[in-house]
């Protein structure tokens, strides 16, 4: 989702040249170049490291919470291993990371860059240790902790995707109240990422989320409001009621962080949560009509 996003945004600037990666070999994706390859395999990994690159966006990460408390080994290999060899071999390339907000343990919310983190689940963890992998093997690098929403081309079952589909065919959906984030849409993140090459700020980690933070709940309502669909066929829910619950992923509850780093280097990105929900607004109709 967000390296579809991603590739799409530089390929219409003409300063870059794209190159793409998936496991896919024949993926939706517009670039100007593309590679098939697996993170999870070495040889890829040095396949892909063979040419120069000025950036690497590494956007790749195993999304499944319960694959990652499943499998250690895996989760392993694509959070922390993958990503230390891909920064060990371009070294010398500005190495952006694409993180997390579920770093911290979302007891209190309003995160800085500057708290400690404490990951609740396995994924947060190992994501977490990939920051690390960055920090000791690039020269040159930005760690963005992040909360994403956006489409899959094709579509899968994102948040709003989910939340979209259903309102859609009339059905009711439940949104938790007690979750608390403020998430950025994938094309403001591109556009971050894009000036964080121009300006090139210090290389720190830095929240890139929306201004406004809001529940999962509000999340679905303002989607339902922006698309035209029924507001009333959103019900509330908690995360932290739910009886029949089997997941065994524990999952933090405020995870909103505060973005004044990333605004102060980067003044005239637009993070507001309107701004991004009219990019998805746009973008969604565009894809859907072609």
């Amino acid at each position: 989702m967000l390296g579809t996003a991603i590739a799409q945004h530089f390929r219409h600037q003409k300063l870059y040249h794209v190159t793409a990666t998936a496991r896919n070999t024949s993926p939706f994706i517009s670039a100007d170049k593309y590679i098939s390859a697996d993170l999870a395999r070495s040889q890829d990994i040095e396949k892909l490291s063979a040419f120069e690159y000025d950036v690497i966006i590494h956007t790749a990460a195993l999304t499944n919470l319960e694959k990652c408390e499943q499998d250690h080994d895996l989760t392993d290999l694509m959070h922390i291993a993958a990503t230390e060899e891909l920064a060990q071999r371009n070294s010398e390339s500005l190495f952006i990371y694409i993180s997390t907000d579920s770093v911290f343990d979302g007891k209190s919310g309003a995160y800085s860059e500057n708290d400690k983190p404490n990951p609740l689940n396995y994924y947060s963890y190992t994501k977490l240790m990939g920051e690390d992998a960055v920090n000791k093997q690039s020269n040159h690098h930005y760690i963005l902790r992040t909360n994403m929403y956006g489409f899959h081309r094709p579509a899968r079952r994102a948040l709003f995707e989910w939340g979209y589909q259903s309102l859609a065919q009339g059905k009711e959906i439940s949104g938790f109240t007690d979750v608390v984030f403020n998430p950025l849409y994938v094309g403001q993140l591109a556009e971050v990422i894009e000036q964080l090459i121009t300006v090139n700020p210090p290389n720190e980690i830095y929240n890139a989320t929306a201004d406004e933070s809001m529940s999962k709940f509000e999340f679905l309502q303002r989607c339902a409001e922006k698309f035209d669909l029924s507001t009333d066929l959103v019900l509330e829910s908690r995360l932290s009621k739910l009886s029949n619950n089997k997941s065994s992923v524990v999952r933090p509850h405020r995870t909103f962080l505060r973005n004044e780093k990333i605004r102060h280097y980067l003044p005239e990105i637009n993070l507001s949560f309107d701004a991004g929900i009219n990019m998805l607004y746009d973008d969604f109709l565009s894809f859907n009509k072609a």
